[in-house]
């Protein structure tokens, strides 16, 4: 036997605009997956930004350095600036052979500093 049941509706009606994203401060943060490795071990450095337009990463163990270096790195690794816009992936197919501590540093589009510096601390055992 049939039952009427009465069918309720929701209708939404939105409207995005990315207009005011530029009214916010700079963001950035930064992680290491994994952050507990093997030497040698792949390493993906995962980074998501907001109003910055370039990231340089850089690290303090003296010993590791980005293949090929990048000009004017003599104190380990160093990425020099990269591009971004969001969110970004850095992989490191070769990993680390020591820990290491590493900073990023975010950069407006005119390469200046803009105070964001978050770090990620890799283990290697």
């Amino acid at each position: 036997m049939a039952t009427d049941v009465p069918l309720i509706g929701f209708s939404l009606i939105a409207f995005y605009s990315p207009t005011g994203d530029a009214l916010l401060a700079p963001q950035a943060s930064f992680v290491s997956v994994p952050s507990l490795a093997t030497p040698g071990e792949p390493i993906n450095l995962v980074y998501t930004t907001l109003n910055v337009s370039y990231v340089r990463i850089t690290g303090n163990n003296g010993i590791d350095y980005q293949t090929p270096p990048t000009p004017g790195s003599v104190s380990g690794f160093d990425t020099g600036f990269i591009s971004t816009s969001g969110s970004g992936l850095y992989t490191l197919s070769h990993g680390f052979t020591a820990g290491i501590m590493l900073t990023l540093r975010a950069y407006d589009a005119t390469f200046t500093f803009l105070g964001l510096n978050p770090t990620v601390t890799i283990s290697i055992t």
